[in-house]
C-alpha cells in the first residue's frame, strides 16, 4: 500500500490473526527468507518484527537523527527506545552493533557477499549431514544470489580513493597480498533496474552510509527483496511486535509465540499460534527468546547460549566520492595450511552522519601527548596539521578525514563466548576477545599496511584499556544454537535447522557454531534456503523458486488471504489523517459468584487509526487489541482477534441513553475460541452516576462446542475447509453460525443434539480461491469431496445436507449429474434448479452489466466490500448505486448492502434485520469471480439451474421433483414476511424458520435412513 508517496506493506497488531501455517520471527536474511519461501509454498505466513517499517528515504542522516535512534542493551539494564534503528550491546570483552527495523541488520551491514572458505564446511563443529551435503550448499548459495544479487564495484564508477589506497597498500605489502587483493561482491545496485524480486531500485549515489542508513534505495537489504516477495505472496507482515518466548501446546501440538507490542511501555503480553515456527530474529535476539523459553519450560540443550563466535571485526584507523563501505578486499584466508589462521582485510568508510564526530575524536587523539607523530617535527608538517584543522572542522568530509583509511577485519576465533539470561536480560559474557594472539597479530599487519604508505596507525579508539578494557565490538556476533551431531554439544543438531522439537526451526547466524573468517550473511543466506527447502521437502510442499517476471503492484499484493471477518484489511489502514489510541485496564470479575474486585480481567489498547473514528465512532468502529484474562477457560490469557469498539452507541431500549460497546473475538493458547460481548451504560440524565457507569461492564455469553476444522481437496486439487461441530456436548460458513445475531442456526441445530459440518468452498469469500475464475461445475467437486470427507470422518452411510442460495444451485448439479453420492435427505433454501429472477435481475441480464465489467473495465472479480480510500472507479460506482432502486423499507446507507443488491440482487427484507449484523455484513460478504456471475446471467437466459430471490422459482423446482418422483418425498415451506438471507438472519427466523427445517430433518432422519453406522 501507498500513502503520500510512502509505502507500507505491514499491517498495525490488531489485524494479526490468531493462526497461521508459519510464524517467522525476525526480518534479518534468515528470517526474510524463511518468510520468502514459505509464502511461496502456499501456506499462511506471519512475519514478525521488533522495529520499524521505514524505507529508504526515512533513515536518520545527521548525528542528531541517529542519536535519537540509538538503544543501548546491557545486563544492567536497557536505554533509548526498543525501536530504535541502531542496537548496541554492551558485554564482557565483547560488544555488538546490530541493526533493528524491518530488514534486520541487512539494513546497516557493509555488504559483503562472500561466501565461506570450503575447508570451514568440514570442520568437526558442523553436523555430519552438512559435511557431506556440500552441493546443497553451494546450490543455496546460488539461490541467495539470484535474490541478493551482489556484483563488484564497477570498472566505470567514478575511482575511489579508499580502493585505491588498498590496493597500493597491498601492493607494497609484498606479492602475497598483492595477488589476493580484489574487489569483493557487495549487495549494492549500479543501475536503475527493476531486481529480481520486482522492485525497482536506484543506482548507488556512493553516499558511504551503509552503516547507518542508505537513502538512495541502491543497498540490496532483504527489505528490497525476500520482504517484499514475501509480502507480495501473502505474508503478513507486523512490526513493533517483541517475541518474548515460544511453547508448545501439549495437546494441539501447535507452537505458540508470547509477545508484547512494543508500542505499549506496558508490555502488554499477547500470542500468536503456528503450525510451524522460525526464530531468526538474529543472534543475540534468537539466543534471548529460546534461553527464556526455556526457563519458562521449553526443554533444550543444555548448549544454547554456548560458543558464542563474534568474527572478531576490528575496524581501525577515507578519501571523496565515498563509495559504499566495503568495495576492496585482501583475502588471505589461505594465507596457511589451518583455516583457523586465515582472514580478510578490508577498506571501510565512516558514515555522513558520523564523520564529524570522528573528525573531532581524530583531531583529539592528534593532539595527545602520548600520541608522538614522527612526520609532523618541521615546521611545514605543522603548518600541515594546523591546515588540516581548520578544514576539519568545515566539513566532514576534509583535513583529517579525507585521509584517513579505515580498515576492517575478518577472521576467526575460539567461539568461547556465552549469553545468558540475568534479570530476564541478555548477559554477553566473552572475557579476553580482544587480547588474543590474532588479534595482536592482525593489528601489526595493519600497523605495517599504514607505515607503507607513509600513514599513522591509530588502533581503534573502542579497542583500548582505557576506553573498554581491550574489548571488542562487532556486527557480526554468531552461534548460541549452534548446530552439531548432538544435543549434548550444540542446540541445532539434524543439519537442518530443526531442533528436537517438530516444527521449531532456527535460521539466523546463531546456529553457525564456528567463526567463518569473513563476512557472515551470504552463508546465514544458503544456510537459511538449505532449511527452507528441507523443510518444505518433509512436509511434500512445493516452493516456487521462479524469479519476478514483473514489478511488484504494491498497492496489492498478488496474493491475499481471505480474512475469516472479511473486513478489508486496509479500510483505515495506513492512516491519513491521524489517529487515536488508549489503553484500558479492567479490574473486577464478570462472574455469578465471585466477586473480587481486585482480580485484573482484562487490558486493551483501543486505537482509532483515522480521525473519523473520533468524529463518528459509532458507524467507524475503533479496534481492539489485548488480552482477557478467565481462568475457567483458560490458564494462560485469552489474546482478542480483531475486536471493535463503539463509543456512544443509541441504547434502543432505554429512554436517553448511550452506551460503549465491546465487542471481542477471543482465542486461548490451546486453540479454544470464544466470542466476548459487553456493554458500559451510560445514563444521560444521571450525571453524578456517569463514573459508575464508565467502569461498570455487562457481559454474558453462552459458550459452544469447540470448532474442528478439516482441509478437503477436490478432484482438481482445489482446497477448502471443512468446520465440524459436535451437537450435545458465505457467504461463509458462517452465515449459519455467526454471533451478530442472538439466536444463530448453527447453535440451534447443536441444541438439538446434531453433529454439524460447514464448508467453505471454492467461491465462498474467506477461501484463497473466491477470486480465481469458478465455474458451478468445479464448486459441485467441493461439495462431493466434503460430502465425501464427512462420511469417512463419522461413518456414515448417508448424510442430510441444507444448501442455501449457490449451494442449492450447487447441490442439485452434484446430486442430478451423480457427482454427489450419500446424501439422503436435502433442505434447499431459496434457490431451486429452475430460473424466475425477478424484474431488476432481468434488467441487469440484459444490460450484459458482468460482459461489460470483463471485457471495457477489465476486472475479474467484484468485491462487495468498499472502504473511504478505494478506487475511483468503485467510488463511482458507490455513488451510482445511491440510486438503485429499492423495495419499501430497504433504503439504507450501507455501500456494502447496496453493492450486494448490484451483484445478486435484493438479498433480505431490513426489517428483519438487526442493526449490530447489517453493520457487519463484511464478515460474510467478499470478493467474487466475474466468471460465476456471468454463469448465472447464461443459466437465466437458457432458463436451467438459476437462483431466484422468491418462491417462484423453488416451487418451479419443487413442482417439477414431484410429478417425476414420488410426492411424498419433497416438501415446500413458503415462510412470509422474509426475503432471502434473512431467513437465517432474521431476528424472529428462530421461531419461524429454524423449527420447520429441524421437523424436516428428524422427519427424514427415519425415513431415509441418515445418521452414525449402529
Amino acid at each position: 500500500m501507498q500513502e503520500n508517496g510512502k509505502r507500507y506493506i505491514s499491517l498495525p497488531a490488531p489485524y494479526m490473526r490468531p493462526h497461521y501455517d508459519v510464524v517467522v520471527i525476525g526480518s534479518g536474511y534468515g528470517g526474510a527468507i524463511a518468510a520468502s519461501r514459505m509464502s511461496r509454498a502456499g501456506k499462511r505466513v506471519a512475519l514478525l518484527e521488533k522495529g520499524l517499517e521505514r524505507w529508504p528515504g526515512e533513515y536518520p542522516s545527521d548525528l542528531t537523527e541517529c542519536l535519537k535512534d540509538v538503544q543501548y542493551s546491557s545486563a544492567s539494564g536497557h536505554r533509548g527506545e526498543k525501536t530504535g534503528m541502531y542496537h548496541f550491546y554492551k558485554g564482557s570483552g565483547q560488544s555488538a552493533f546490530v541493526g533493528c527495523g524491518l530488514g534486520g541488520t541487512s539494513l546497516l551491514n557493509a555488504n559483503v557477499a562472500l561466501e565461506a572458505d570450503p575447508r570451514v564446511w568440514q570442520m568437526s563443529a558442523w553436523p555430519k549431514e552438512i559435511q557431506d551435503d556440500f552441493d546443497s550448499i553451494k546450490k543455496n548459495y546460488e539461490r541467495a544470489k539470484e535474490m541478493l544479487e551482489p556484483v563488484p564495484y564497477p570498472d566505470d564508477f567514478p575511482e575511489l580513493p579508499k580502493l585505491k589506497t588498498l590496493e597500493e597498500q597491498a601492493r607494497r605489502l609484498g606479492p602475497e597480498f598483492h595477488e589476493n587483493f580484489k574487489r569483493t561482491p557487495i549487495t549494492v545496485t549500479f543501475e536503475d533496474r527493476i531486481n529480481n524480486a520486482g522492485v525497482r531500485q536506484r543506482k548507488s549515489t556512493l553516499t558511504g552510509n551503509d552503516s547507518t542508513g542508505v537513502n538512495d534505495g541502491s543497498k540490496n537489504t532483504t527489505l528490497m527483496n525476500y520482504i517484499p516477495d514475501a509480502w507480495n505472496h501473502g505474508c503478513e507482515i507486523f512490526c513493533k511486535i517483541d517475541v518474548k518466548r515460544v511453547k508448545q501446546d501439549k495437546r494441539s501440538k501447535k507452537w505458540k509465540g508470547r509477545g508484547a507490542f512494543t508500542e505499549d511501555s506496558r508490555n502488554l503480553l499477547s500470542f500468536v499460534t503456528a503450525d510451524l515456527v522460525f526464530v531468526a530474529a538474529g543472534t543475540f535476539g534468537t539466543n534471548e527468546i529460546l534461553l527464556r523459553s526455556q526457563a519458562n519450560g521449553l526443554e533444550i540443550s543444555s548448549q544454547l547460549g554456548q560458543g558464542v563466535a563474534m568474527g572478531n571485526i576490528n575496524p581501525s584507523d577515507f578519501k571523496e566520492p565515498v563509495g559504499p563501505t566495503i568495495t576492496g578486499i585482501i583475502d588471505m584466508r589461505n594465507s596457511g595450511s589451518n583455516v583457523m589462521d586465515g582472514y580478510v582485510i578490508e577498506e571501510g568508510v565512516i558514515p555522513y552522519a558520523l564523520a564529524n564526530a570522528t573528525n573531532f575524536l581524530l583531531r583529539a587523539i592528534d593532539d595527545r601527548a602520548d600520541v608522538k607523530l614522527a612526520n609532523e617535527s618541521s615546521t611545514s608538517d605543522t603548518k600541515a596539521k594546523t591546515w588540516r584543522k581548520i578544514t576539519s572542522s568545515v566539513s566532514n568530509y576534509k583535513g583529517a578525514m579525507a585521509n584517513t583509511q579505515t580498515y576492517l577485519i575478518m577472521s576467526h576465533d575460539d567461539n568461547t563466548g556465552y549469553l545468558e539470561l540475568r534479570d530476564d536480560r541478555l548477559s554477553i559474557e566473552y572475557d579476553g576477545a580482544g587480547l588474543t594472539k590474532m588479534v595482536k597479530n592482525l593489528n601489526d599487519i595493519l600497523k605495517e599496511a599504514t607505515n607503507k604508505i607513509n600513514g599513522t596507525y591509530i588502533p581503534s579508539p573502542l579497542w583500548s584499556n582505557q576506553v573498554s578494557g581491550n574489548a571488542l565490538i562487532t556486527v557480526h556476533p554468531i552461534g548460541g544454537c549452534n548446530m552439531g551431531k548432538d544435543g549434548y554439544s550444540s542446540v541445532v543438531y539434524k543439519g537442518d535447522g530443526t531442533e528436537v522439537h517438530e516444527g521449531l526451526y532456527v535460521c539466523d547466524g546463531s546456529i553457525i557454531p564456528k567463526a567463518i573468517g569473513v563476512n557472515p550473511f551470504f552463508t546465514i543466506s544458503a544456510l537459511a534456503e538449505r532449511i527452507c527447502e528441507l523443510a518444505a521437502r518433509d512436509r511434500h510442499w512445493k516452493i516456487n523458486y521462479e524469479l519476478a517476471k514483473e514489478p511488484i503492484n504494491f498497492e496489492k499484493p498478488s496474493v491475499i488471504w481471505p480474512r475469516e471477518s472479511l473486513e478489508p484489511i486496509d479500510v483505515n489502514w495506513p492512516p491519513i489523517t491521524g489517529g487515536i489510541s488508549f489503553t484500558e485496564i479492567m479490574r473486577g470479575y464478570f462472574s455469578t459468584e465471585v466477586t473480587t474486585k481486585n482480580y485484573k480481567a482484562a487490558e486493551i489498547d483501543i486505537i482509532a487509526f483515522n480521525v473519523n473514528s473520533l468524529v463518528d465512532l459509532e458507524d467507524h468502529s475503533a479496534k481492539i487489541s489485548g488480552i482477557v484474562s478467565c481462568r475457567a477457560l483458560s490458564p494462560d490469557p485469552l489474546i482478542i482477534v480483531q475486536g471493535k469498539f463503539r463509543l456512544f452507541v443509541k441504547e434502543k431500549t432505554r429512554v436517553d441513553a448511550n452506551a460503549i460497546m465491546y465487542n471481542l473475538n477471543l482465542a486461548a493458547t490451546n486453540g479454544s475460541k470464544y466470542r466476548f460481548k459487553g456493554i458500559k451504560l451510560l445514563d444521560n440524565s444521571n450525571l453524578l452516576g456517569a463514573l459508575m457507569d464508565v467502569t461498570t461492564l455487562y457481559s454474558f455469553e453462552k459458550p459452544r462446542p469447540e470448532k474442528e476444522e478439516f482441509t478437503v481437496t477436490a478432484e482438481d486439487d482445489v482446497t477448502t475447509k471443512l468446520f465440524r461441530y459436535k451437537g450435545g456436548n458465505k457467504v461463509t460458513h458462517e452465515m449459519f453460525s455467526t454471533n451478530l445475531i442472538k439466536n444463530n442456526f448453527l447453535d440451534y441445530i447443536l441444541d438439538n443434539k446434531y453433529d454439524v459440518f460447514l464448508i467453505d468452498y471454492r467461491i465462498a469469500p474467506t477461501n484463497i480461491q473466491s477470486t480465481k475464475q469458478q465455474t458451478l461445475e468445479q464448486c459441485v467437486l467441493d461439495i462431493k469431496a466434503a460430502v465425501n470427507e464427512v462420511r469417512r470422518i463419522t461413518g456414515c452411510e448417508n448424510i442430510a445436507m441444507i444448501a442455501h442460495c449457490l449451494g442449492s444451485v450447487v447441490a442439485f448439479m452434484g446430486l442430478l449429474s451423480g457427482e454427489i453420492e450419500g446424501v439422503s435427505s436435502l433442505v434447499a433454501s431459496q434457490v431451486g434448479m429452475t430460473p424466475g429472477v425477478g424484474f431488476w435481475n432481468r434488467v441487469k441480464v440484459n444490460l450484459h452489466l458482468v460482459q461489460f465489467l470483463q471485457n471495457v473495465l477489465r476486472q475479474s472479480t467484484f468485491d462487495v466490500r468498499t472502504s473511504p480510500h478505494t478506487t475511483l472507479l468503485q467510488s463511482s460506482i458507490n455513488q451510482l448505486l445511491r440510486f438503485y432502486p429499492v423495495p419499501p423499507g430497504g433504503v439504507c446507507q450501507n455501500a456494502l448492502c447496496h453493492r450486494n443488491s448490484l451483484a445478486f440482487g435484493t438479498l433480505y427484507k431490513h426489517e428483519n434485520l438487526t442493526q449490530l449484523l447489517h453493520d457487519n455484513l463484511d464478515q460474510f460478504m467478499g470478493e467474487v469471480n466475474l466468471t460465476t456471475l456471468n454463469q448465472f446471467a447464461s443459466c437465466v437466459k437458457a432458463g436451467e439451474l438459476v437462483t431466484y430471490w422468491g418462491e417462484k422459482g423453488i416451487r418451479k423446482t419443487y413442482e417439477m421433483l414431484i410429478t417425476i418422483n414420488d410426492p411424498t418425498k419433497y416438501t415446500i415451506r413458503h415462510i412470509p414476511g422474509y426475503g432471502h438471507l434473512d431467513n437465517w438472519w432474521g431476528r424472529n427466523a428462530h421461531v419461524d424458520v429454524f423449527p420447520k427445517v429441524l421437523r424436516h430433518l428428524e422427519d427424514t432422519k427415519s425415513d431415509y435412513g441418515y445418521g452414525y453406522k449402529a
